[in-house]
């Protein structure tokens, strides 16, 4: 068997059944994408902690398929395009809303801000848009440098000791988001450099079992959240190598969507909660998902598709 490239990740394929092996890999990690958006508006409707993982897992892709570009100028200007442009309106959007808010409770429009909205952006939830621009900068530069998998993986697994020791006792939140990202970051590198080699996809599956494995030995011991977002990212991303799935029209469609989601989740949010309607986090979480995607699928059909 030959091991060939796909776009997305390397799998071992004969000649002949190429390409279709190669879009049941991509079927795949599509699947898991809609999983961790519906995973993480969950974790913003009910706060379990474990669901930070699907957070992660995107930062992990979004490295893994973006961290070997050709052209470093068309890639800076592609991930600006698709990372920072979307932070900035949509920035604006929510803090019309928030402003909004503001002043139907009777208070100025000015106090839905604060200072270190300058570091994320007018909802918490913006911050992923300018830290993956970042992380995936680094990261192409880093692996011009240094494309062993052994190396990257490494240091995935020394950054959840680092950040397990130094995360979660930062006096603002934002430092501590940052922190979470690091190791999966890192794991994003693994999987860049592994597609750069072309490795087996076993080597990918045993290394998403030792971040697993050292991940939930960590969370055993000091129980902090970094461990077993880690450990949910890595399990998720170890089961998507393992297996092959049929592409169809709408999976590939609803996959299409999730940046949006992720994007205008919070607006469905704030109006389920406002309505008061007694759902448990999970309903609220199928409502806000539902009219994001809703949102979405209308935005892409304007001129407004850059933005999500």
């Amino acid at each position: 068997m030959n091991t060939t490239a796909s776009p997305a990740i390397l799998i071992d394929v004969k000649p002949r059944d190429e390409s279709s092996r190669s879009k049941k890999a991509l079927a795949s990690i599509s699947l898991l994408r809609c999983i961790a958006a519906f995973g993480v508006v969950h974790y913003h409707s009910g706060r379990y902690v474990f669901e930070l993982g699907f957070l992660l897992i995107f930062f992990s892709l979004t490295v893994a398929l973006t961290a070997t570009p050709q052209d470093w100028r068309s890639f800076t200007s592609s991930r600006a395009k698709r990372l920072l442009l979307p932070w900035l309106f949509w920035c604006v959007v929510y803090g019309i809303v928030n402003g909004s808010i503001s002043v139907v409770q009777g208070k100025p429009f000015i106090d839905a801000f604060e200072p270190m909205m300058i570091l994320y952006g007018t909802a918490p939830h913006l911050w992923y848009l300018p830290y993956a621009f970042i992380a995936g900068l680094g990261a192409a530069l880093a692996i011009k440098h240094c494309n062993n998998i052994d190396v990257w993986l490494i240091a995935t697994l020394v950054s959840l000791f680092i950040c397990q020791t130094v995360g979660g006792h930062a006096d603002v939140w934002i430092f501590d988001a940052w922190t979470i990202a690091i190791p999966a970051v890192l794991f994003g590198l693994v999987l860049a450099s592994g597609k750069q080699k072309k490795v087996s996809s076993a080597k990918y599956i045993y290394s998403a079992i030792a971040v697993a494995l050292t991940s939930l030995v960590l969370f055993l011991t000091a129980q902090e959240k970094v461990s077993i977002a880690m450990f949910v990212a890595s399990v998720f991303l170890g089961i998507t190598w393992m297996i092959r799935i049929e592409s169809t029209a709408w999976l590939e469609y609803l996959a299409g969507l999730t940046f949006g989601v992720y994007l205008t989740h919070s607006l469905f949010l704030k109006l389920v909660w406002s309505l008061d309607l007694g759902f448990n986090s999970l309903i609220n979480a199928i409502l806000a998902t539902g009219g994001a995607m809703l949102l979405t699928a209308l935005l892409q059909i304007t001129p407004l598709r850059r933005f999500v």
